[in-house]
């Protein structure tokens, strides 16, 4: 049975990330002052450049029926997180400025009449 992905652990490397790239330090600095491993720190640096990628690609067979996984709301300390929509069928979507109840809802409604 293959090992599902850790959504806590994509969110943890995300942001850890965006505060390498935002603290000026090198990738050898920054991992020596956060007791990261650099391996570690390239390693899900390609996986999470993969991921955004792979969901750039529509799924050709779309799982029947629309579900969603219960919802975490994270904080990332500057009050503007993006949403993450993880869908069944294996759309994503990404909302990364403030966004309308009612975008949400009719980006929702799109996805689910996609399935």
């Amino acid at each position: 049975m293959a090992k599902r992905p850790d959504p806590s652990r994509e969110t943890f490397w995300r942001r850890t990330l965006r505060r390498r790239a935002k603290s000026g330090m090198t990738i050898s600095e920054f991992c020596a002052s956060e007791d990261l491993t650099e391996s570690a720190y390239h390693y899900w640096r390609r996986e999470i450049q993969r991921r955004d990628a792979e969901s750039l690609i529509p799924k050709s067979e779309p799982a029947e029926g629309m579900t969603f996984a219960p919802v975490q709301l994270l904080d990332d300390g500057n009050g503007a997180a993006p949403v993450e929509i993880v869908a069944a069928s294996g759309y994503v979507v990404r909302v990364r400025e403030a966004a309308t109840t009612d975008h949400l809802r009719r980006v929702l409604q799109a996805l689910s009449e996609l399935d």
